[in-house]
């Protein structure tokens, strides 16, 4: 698997998954590197987020992949202290 750095998302910043919505069939994967403690994303319509959606627990793993849930809306905020969460989009490698 190859990371894209346009991808690579810094704490308490909202990340537009425009068009693509998790689903059956059509998940939307994370990774978290060298995440402590949590990593606590809210979603919503606007850039505001707002509606709490997950809390994961990574307790100082190297790698924790996760996947976002079905209600997941446009917009996602993740919210961790340190490392970085990176998202797999399908079909968005920019090789950058």
């Amino acid at each position: 698997m190859i990371l894209d750095n346009d991808l690579s998302l810094t704490t308490a910043t909202a990340f537009d998954l425009g068009s693509v919505s998790p689903g059956p069939g059509n998940p939307i994967k994370c990774i978290a590197q060298g995440v402590s403690l949590t990593v606590t994303i809210t979603t919503g319509a606007t850039d505001a987020g707002g509606t709490d959606l997950m809390v994961v627990t990574c307790g100082g793993a190297d790698l924790v992949e996760f996947e976002l849930p079905a209600n997941t809306l446009q917009w996602i905020i993740p919210v961790f202290a340190d490392g970085s969460v990176d998202i797999i989009l399908p079909g968005a490698q920019t090789n950058v």
